[in-house]
């Protein structure tokens, strides 16, 4: 059975992928609207779903640091997280980008998915979709009027984009004329698995390098996973951890294998088959890929 897991982790992440591209994942179709935070009000960004995020709170203090800390940094900055595929990257940025104190701080947000394959025009039609919702007349314009619409939206007010999954800086070139410095704090993250991406973009500015998860953070994210966040049984806390620890701190490789004991009977002997099974030690190598 968990042969037959490993050989769906590849399919499983294409169909992810081809949903990213339609703007359906994690965005969904965009709706735009206005909401009001005390005097103010601001443009609403469509939800970015929120998964589990444990062993990342240090990570995500200091990028919300450097995205509110607009008083000394009042430049436009590119703020990168970097690290191997399936460390967590997206899920730390949608945890940052969903906290209540960078929803309130931001008029402007915005979600595109950006892949290996990044066309400009479909970039640009996914940030404006994320920000002001859908509007059948921008598809009719050509890529430069639609950069323009882009400037004009963002112009004046304190933005913040997120750029996910950035596999070639073309992508970064294409578009930065597009993103207005207004002075005012405004940032862009960006999401890479590749480091001198991140770099090129700023030269000057540190990147976040996503570490492994340690033991107890694994087990942690795996339990949450499987039982939720109600009590557990005991019996299955030294079988849990052995199973965690073979996912090698890979917050995905983790989260495919919790998906898998959640939907089987909870039986001992079953989770000693998986953490006995071949196949969980190529979980790594094949979630990574």
């Amino acid at each position: 059975m968990l042969d037959a897991i490993i050989k769906e982790i590849k399919s499983i992440k294409k169909e992810v992928k081809e949903i990213y591209d339609k703007k359906l994942y994690g965005i969904g179709v965009p709706q735009a609207g206005m909401c009001s935070h005390g005097s103010s009000s601001r443009i609403s960004a469509p939800s970015v779903e929120e998964e589990t995020v444990i062993g990342f709170d240090q990570e995500a203090e200091m990028i919300k640091e450097r995205l509110l800390d607009n008083n000394v940094r009042k430049q436009l900055e590119v703020i990168s997280i970097v690290g191997m595929p399936g460390l967590g990257k997206t899920t730390l940025a949608r945890k940052v980008y969903n906290d209540l104190l960078i929803v309130y701080h931001f008029y402007i947000r915005g979600w595109t998915y950006v892949s290996h394959a990044p066309v400009k025009r479909d970039l640009l039609l996914s940030i404006l979709n994320s920000i002001v919702g859908h509007m059948d007349e921008m598809y009719t314009l050509s890529d430069e009027k639609l950069g323009e619409e882009l400037y004009k939206r963002l112009s004046g007010k304190r933005y913040l984009i997120v750029m996910d999954d950035i596999w070639h800086i073309q992508a970064w070139i294409d578009l930065k004329n597009y993103f207005p410095n207004n002075n005012n704090g405004s940032r862009i993250i960006f999401t890479s698995r590749i480091t001198d991406r991140a770099l090129y973009a700023k030269p000057d500015s540190s990147s976040h390098f996503l570490r492994f998860l340690t033991e107890d953070e694994s087990w942690d994210l795996l339990r949450i996973k499987v039982f939720g966040k109600e009590s557990y049984p005991p019996d299955f806390v030294e079988i849990g951890k052995q199973i965690a620890v073979k996912c090698q701190g890979l917050p995905l490789a983790i989260v495919v294998i919790a998906g898998l004991l959640a939907k089987t009977d909870q039986t001992q002997d079953w989770w000693k088959q998986v953490a006995e099974s071949h196949s969980l030690k190529t979980m790594k190598s094949q979630c990574g890929s």
